[in-house]
């Protein structure tokens, strides 16, 4: 249910007067394997995004590689560096207020807010004591480029 709600509040915002400044947009892509067909997969994704098929045999040949297996599918990317200011924003015309502070311990925080939004991201790491979160993703790059083939290889951990 969770990517079904996640999916409906991006394309609410895309489909908006909005969706441009908040910086949500289509984009479509492949994915290629060489080795497994279950890669190019997602059976969540393939019943809500408007478009996810299997790639053509000349797809499949795009792109430099010994593809056997592909998808094709439409989704959505939010642009951070647009998404974050418009959001902030949003909340601050609400009446929503930002109090920005060194946390050294959880407990430190108290109970004084009605909300707390863990901003502390891989800082989490020393303020929950967990040495052993580190990053496994990386960052997405969009450059301007009228023939750009969006695409990813191998498995997704």
């Amino acid at each position: 249910k969770w990517i079904i709600d996640s999916y409906n509040y991006w394309a609410d915002i895309k489909d908006s007067p909005e969706g441009a400044k908040a910086g949500v947009t289509d984009i479509s892509g492949y994915i290629f394997s060489s080795e497994y067909p279950n890669i190019v997969r997602n059976h969540y994704l393939e019943r809500l995004v408007p478009i996810y098929r299997p790639a053509s045999e000349g797809e499949l040949k795009l792109c430099p590689g010994n593809w056997r297996y592909g998808s094709f599918f439409t989704t959505l990317l939010t642009q951070c560096t647009l998404y974050l200011p418009w959001a902030m924003k949003k909340f601050l015309d609400a009446g929503g207020k930002i109090l920005e502070k060194k946390v050294t311990t959880l407990s430190s925080v108290g109970l004084h807010y009605d909300v707390v939004v863990n901003c502390t991201g891989l800082g989490a790491k020393y303020l929950c004591d967990d040495h052993k979160l580190v990053p496994v993703r990386g960052q997405v790059i969009k450059i301007q480029c009228d023939t750009a083939i969006l695409m990813q290889e191998g498995r997704i951990f």
